[in-house]
């Protein structure tokens, strides 16, 4: 039997403050490519003293140090990193020459230090950088070109900084870019030049900002957009442009367009009261709970849905052919719509259907299969139901092997001995 020993190298700071070790390996069958620099301190533009040991390293984590910069000539100390981490440090300051040789590196991450700012092209040696993120660092603006020379930058990630505004300039000279994450940065509006430069995006995450606006044409051009997220915003309105899936739920938008491309929508949560859409839509999966939408022709567009969720609305009245187009849907929630009159027959065009939720249907249960021959599952939310009514539909669902479910809160509470289960009531 091989046994594996495990050798810790240690790296030796020219302070003698270090508290440093762990560079793991196993000794005699692998060579270490891992290290992680923990505790002490080095003087700004002093370097670590390190050993031949970590010439194969790759990966290089610095935390919980009191550096106040990165260690000067540590891309030569460790000459074949490609990942790097910075995190929960007191580093307070960046310049290039940090990074002179850095020429292997490719992913960098800044989390938990003082960064304040960002000078022009402080990452320009790094000219292998496809992924870069600075996060939870005191950062209120960016000026001039912080991200110049990254030519090959793909992912660029700003997090939980307090940037309120953002001048489209300071992404220009990254032409390589296609994903952007800026979540709970504080920014307020996205001006039409926001991405002029990058059009090779495809994926934007805006998630948990102030963002009140969003010019007109911000995304126009960005033709490769896959995913947009704007959840948890302030935005009144959202033109969706080419984003195919645009997460845009617990803003306060008013109305909602979608376009040609969109295949998935996610806008729970909102003030909508109108829908639009292009003639020719793509959208399989609509999420539109907890809105005010009192219209739905729109549907009538959607021919390729195969989720559809509009429960928690106003819808009450409708014409009967609203349906007609959604025949590939599968599931659709239409509940919680107080004074809707909803019968099985209008929706007799969902052929494929396997789960319906709404609150009831006025015109019986008796013939559901005949009319949905893949229905499973049917919820019923209608309150004040009688043991009596909720038994009899359960019976008739139940010789259809159809699954039934309630809850609690659908019983009239004089009732409430009804002896069914609380989830589901059928028997086969």
């Amino acid at each position: 039997m091989r046994i594996k020993t495990f050798v810790v190298l240690t790296l030796l700071l020219k302070t003698n403050s270090a508290d440093i070790l762990t560079c793991g390996g196993s000794l005699g069958f692998s060579i270490p490519t891992m290290c992680r620099v923990s505790g002490g301190s080095v003087a700004d533009d002093e370097s670590l003293q390190i050993s031949n040991a970590n010439a194969n390293i790759t990966t290089l984590t610095f935390s919980n140090t009191n550096f106040t910069s990165i260690p000067k000539n540590i891309f030569v100390s460790f000459p074949k990193i490609k990942i790097f981490y910075v995190t929960n440090n007191n580093l307070n300051r960046l310049s290039s020459s940090s990074f002179q040789d850095s020429n292997q590196l490719t992913k960098l991450f800044f989390s938990t230090n003082d960064i304040s700012t960002i000078p022009d092209q402080a990452f320009s040696l790094c000219t292998a950088l496809t992924q870069l993120s600075i996060y939870d660092n005191p950062i209120t603006t960016f000026t001039g070109n912080p991200f110049g020379g990254l030519n090959k930058l793909q992912q660029l990630t700003l997090e939980d900084l307090q940037i309120e505004t953002f001048d489209s300039s300071v992404l220009q000279d990254l032409p390589a870019l296609q994903i952007l994450e800026m979540k709970n940065c504080s920014l307020t509006s996205i001006d039409a030049d926001f991405l002029s430069s990058n059009v090779n995006i495809t994926d934007i995450n805006l998630n948990d900002n102030d963002i009140v606006t969003i010019e007109a044409g911000a995304f126009s051009n960005l033709v490769a957009l896959n995913n947009l997220d704007v959840s948890y915003n302030m935005l009144t309105s959202l033109n969706t442009a080419y984003a195919r899936t645009i997460i845009a739920d617990n803003n306060k938008m008013k109305s909602l367009f979608i376009g040609s491309n969109a295949v998935s929508i996610n806008a729970e949560f909102n003030l909508i009261n109108n829908v639009s859409c292009d003639a020719t839509s793509s959208v399989k999966f609509l999420y539109l709970t907890g809105n005010r939408i009192s219209r739905i022709g729109f549907l009538t567009k959607m021919k390729s849905a195969v989720l559809v969720y509009l429960d928690s609305n106003r819808i009450r009245k409708f014409n009967k052919a609203v349906f007609a187009n959604l025949k590939n849907v599968n599931k659709i929630e239409l509940n919680d719509n107080p004074g809707m009159k909803l019968g099985s027959k209008m929706l007799a065009s969902m052929t494929n259907v396997g789960t319906i939720r709404v609150d009831k249907f006025i015109n019986g249960y008796k013939n559901l299969t005949q009319m949905f021959p893949n229905l499973k599952m049917l919820y019923l939310t209608t309150r004040n139901w009688s043991c009596t009514q909720l038994k009899s539909v359960a019976n008739v669902l139940n010789e259809q092997k159809i699954y039934l479910y309630f809850n609690n809160a659908t019983l009239d509470k004089a009732n409430f001995k009804c002896q069914l289960n609380t989830w589901e009531v059928s028997k086969f």
